[in-house]
Parts: C-alpha cells; structure tokens; sequence
C-alpha cells in the first residue's frame, strides 16, 4: 500500500449484519475510519480518516462473530496483511499551459505567455494526498483560483477565479519550484481605439481626423459618416450590438439621427472600423460635440477598453 490514506472493499457472499461487523473488525495498528456499505449490505468500504503508518504492516481481520441478516455466523475468521510503504517524495513532474500546450520550466528568469482565462495542467508522480492538497499551490500576488483534481489525484486543472488583466504577472509557487506567468497572449489583448474620422457629407464634403477640441465642421446632411478605428486582439471580431450599447454623441448645437451601423475588417488584422451613418440638423450656432465610448464595448472574446473613452470637439 503507498497510498496513507488507501481505503479497503470487503465482499461477502450475502448481506450482512452491520452492527456484528463493527464488533467483527480487527484493525492492526489501529486507525480512526468510516464505512460505506453497497445497497443490500454485501460489500462495504473502509475509509481511513487519518494516514495510515508507514513503514509497518497493516493486518485487517474480520472474526467469525460477524453475523447475516439471519444471525448465522461466518464459519471462519478472515485476515489479510498488507505492507504499507514509506510515500515517494512529491514531485511535480508538468506543468502545461492548455491554450498553447506549453510545458513550463521553473524559475523567474523567463516569463510564459498566458491567456487572461487560461487553465494549468499539472502532473505529480504519484497521488496527491489529501493534507498535502491544501496548501500545495500558492500565487504571488494572491490571485484567487480553483483547482479541480483528476479521480486519481495524480493530475489537477488550475484556473483563475477571474480574468486577469492583461500584462499582469502571477508567481506560480508548487511544492518548491516557481513558474513566472505573464497575461500577454494574443487573445487577450484589450480594445484601443484608433483614428476617428467624420465626413459632414459623404457625396460632397472630404472626411477630417477627429482629435481634441479639433473642428466637427458637421452641416445640415442626410449622409454624414463617423468611422471609428478599433484595435484588438487578431483572434476577435467587433461585436455590433455591444458598440451600439457604448457609443453615444451628444452636442449643444447638433441633433444626430443614426441610419446604418457598418463593420468593416480583415480577418485576423486586429483592426475593425465602425462607420455609423448619420443625419445631421445644424442649429447654426457654435458650440460643442462630445464623442464617448464606454466599458460596454467587447470583441468576441470579451476583451474590452482599459478606460472608458471620451472627446469633445468644437462645432464652430
């Protein structure tokens, strides 16, 4: 036996008295444990509660006094012996990034390359017992995460409560060994946003760069057209109706009236522009246009903007 905590299944030819199986059980070196019995009570299951002792034999007798249902005892006493090993050394034997299926090697003179929601593969040479799990892994800075175990606990999944931001770098501590993490994969790469363009009249008028307290220039239009350039991550698409939920103009001087929402992209270029279609009225007096974006933006892998985005520019 090298598990310490290794429980054991007896079978019996029928069901059993339960209670003359308690008085039954012989244990050498003794232990505290629980019993999971089958649904007919042919078959139970011993489950230690502390480790067992290593480095000595362990004997497991059940006397004659165990009873069936009938009260008819068992016609001989039953004994087995197992040797119960000294445990191997833990040994983290993997650790696997699952989106790039990069194996890591310890130490903080290289950083690895993770995605914001990545999952850790690690692999132990042997089963992770049950006091050993708790404190086995720690994260610097604290970073909460779960781990999910494999059936044998040779194996577990480890993966952050959150997303993380991207650039943020994690210590990895297992067992005596450190993997420096870094959130900087391709496909978690946030939202910016590029040029703005507005063209007053699409039919008669040339587009202008948008910049602060830079001149709209808008006039009355049916056709008048914002192109917004958007950079992210060469994975993702723009969602449309999260950019309709963000943007929004406003101005003391201007009413807009949206006519089409269009975007246009390369697959794989990480650059999207959304061109919005509009209808001007021009009040004729000077003032103000404000240009906003905000956290409801995402592409379609929910990257979003680092800060909410706003410009306001001088309608003269």
């Amino acid at each position: 036996v090298e598990d310490l905590r290794q429980s054991f299944i007896l079978t019996f030819s029928e069901p059993v008295n339960t209670m003359s199986f308690r008085e039954a059980l012989g244990l050498s070196p003794s232990f505290p444990y629980g019993l999971q019995w089958n649904s007919d009570e042919s078959e139970v299951q011993i489950h230690p509660l502390e480790n067992l002792t290593a480095g000595k034999d362990l004997e497991l007798s059940v006397s004659a006094g165990l009873s069936d249902k009938a009260g008819n005892e068992m016609v001989s006493d039953f004994s087995s012996t197992w040797s119960v090993s000294e445990p191997l050394n833990l040994v983290l034997e993997e650790l696997r990034v699952q989106s790039s299926a990069e194996v890591l090697t310890a130490g903080t003179d290289r950083q690895f390359s993770i995605e914001k929601d990545d999952t850790l593969q690690a692999l132990f040479n042997r089963k992770v017992l049950a006091d050993e799990r708790s404190a086995l892994i720690e994260a610097e800075p604290p970073v909460p995460f779960i781990i999910t175990w494999s059936s044998d606990f040779l194996s577990c999944s480890l993966s952050f409560d959150e997303p993380l931001r991207y650039g943020e770098v994690v210590d990895l501590l297992i067992l005596d060994k450190k993997y420096r993490l870094v959130c900087d994969g391709a496909g978690s790469i946030p939202l910016q946003i590029g040029d703005i363009r507005f063209t007053p009249d699409t039919e008669t008028e040339p587009f202008s760069i948008l910049e602060l307290n830079t001149s709209l220039s808008a006039i009355d239009s049916e056709t008048a057209c914002l192109d917004v350039q958007l950079l992210h991550s060469p994975l993702s698409v723009i969602d449309k109706t999260s950019f309709i939920d963000a943007f929004n103009i406003t101005s003391t001087v201007l009413d807009f009236e949206y006519t089409r929402l269009d975007v246009i992209s390369v697959p794989f270029s990480g650059e999207s522009c959304l061109q919005i279609g509009m209808r001007i009225h021009d009040t004729g007096f000077p003032g103000t246009a404000r240009i906003s974006i905000d956290e409801n933006l995402c592409d379609s892998l929910s990257n979003g903007l680092s800060e909410n985005f706003a410009m306001t520019v001088n309608q003269p």
